[in-house]
């Protein structure tokens, strides 16, 4: 079975004239966007750096072995990427600037971008999913009743000076909450911006809202969005998928088929399944039934009440609760019981909700599967 990895080991000698640009290659440019590339990568949208550059520089860095672990759920192999096309022919001339990554806990925005000059004419602006961060967990859960949410706000704005500095045609692009961001901000930059805009690739990102699904200008770029799931979709069927849409085959289980380095390659192509698993379609109803059954309060306040838990005990990443789980879980439970208990029943009944699918797999919710202690 083949990955990303083989993907560029095998299609790397080959230049984009030889071997045109299609979604693999865009998957390895998105998922790169999730390693610290800060002083490898030009802030500057104006100065720019080659692929081979910047493995040069983060290959060399002081603090090489800390950049290259991105916590309890990313890929660590995601570096393997970065490496592999800093020296391929396919890549290694490819030009990066405009890096940025953001962490605001008052404004509750986890947000990183960074362009690919893919030609002369074609640049492809990639938005950075959800980190380590328990923050960027935080805005995500804000999704379901923020609009925007400040990262769309701040990555539309991103694509919008990207545009005004750079001459023709675009691709934007991203994984997870960065695909999220990537269908805002080709919906909402406007009619002019829109015809520049070649392709919007979707790799596993919760959808839009209905409200911009049914606009004018979602409609406008429809047909210019490509959107990938893998066959058990958890994360993508928040808000549900989107009806085209290519369906991979993944090496993985449950909910980490998120995993970008599991799905499986074929060609220049993914391999493909004809839909997603039944498991899959249930979740997608599931949690999509639920978030309608719920006001907009109702979801701020589950929000609101579930992360100011998990901030109260002090920890700031999914690794801090994979190293030290019975430590915050101490300290969570401990604030947990001073909830009034109208309020912590009806806490509980949305959180089972949604850890009993998710349980297992992502530290954020194991730190809630100590029912004994919840009980007490």
């Amino acid at each position: 079975m083949a990955d990303l990895t083989d993907y560029i080991a095998w299609r790397g000698d080959l230049s984009f004239k030889a071997s045109p640009f299609n979604s693999v290659d865009a998957l390895v440019l998105t998922a790169i966007s999730y390693l610290n590339l800060k002083d490898c990568v030009p802030e500057s949208m104006e100065e720019t750096a080659t692929m081979a550059q910047v493995w040069e520089k983060f290959s060399t860095a002081e603090d090489y072995e800390s950049r290259c672990y991105l916590g309890a759920v990313l890929n660590k192999r995601t570096v393997d990427l970065l490496k592999l096309c800093g020296n391929s022919l396919r890549f290694k001339n490819l030009k990066m600037c405009g890096y940025i990554d953001i962490l605001d806990e008052e404004k509750c925005m986890q947000f990183a971008s960074v362009i690919f000059e893919l030609e002369d004419d074609v640049h492809m602006v990639t938005f950075r999913g959800t980190d380590d961060t328990l923050l960027g967990w935080h805005e995500d859960f804000n999704l379901g009743f923020m609009d925007p949410i400040p990262s769309q706000a701040y990555g539309l704005e991103y694509f919008k000076k990207a545009a005004s500095l750079f001459k023709g045609d675009f691709i934007i692009s991203g994984h997870s909450k960065g695909a999220n961001l990537a269908l805002y901000s080709g919906t909402c930059c406007g009619s002019a911006l829109q015809k520049k805009i070649r392709t919007v690739y979707n790799f596993d990102g919760p959808n839009l809202s209905k409200k911009y699904l049914e606009s004018e200008n979602f409609k406008a770029i429809e047909n210019k969005v490509k959107s990938f799931y893998p066959e058990m979709c958890i994360v993508g069927a928040i808000f549900y998928r989107m009806k085209n849409c290519t369906i991979v085959k993944s090496t993985e289980f449950a909910v980490m088929q998120h995993d970008y380095l599991s799905w499986q390659i074929l060609g220049t192509s993914f391999e493909t399944a004809e839909k997603v698993k039944p498991e899959s379609e249930i979740f997608e109803n599931s949690i999509n039934q639920w978030i309608e059954g719920l006001s907009m309060e109702e979801i701020q306040d589950f929000s609101q009440k579930l992360f100011s838990l998990i901030e109260g005990s002090g920890a700031k990443t999914n690794t801090d609760i994979e190293e030290k789980k019975f430590h915050y879980s101490a300290r969570i439970i401990a604030d947990f019981t001073h909830m009034e208990t109208t309020q912590r029943r009806k806490f509980l009944s949305i959180l089972n909700e949604l850890k009993h699918t998710i349980k297992g797999n992502l530290p954020i919710f194991n730190l809630f599967s100590l029912q004994d202690l919840i009980q007490q």
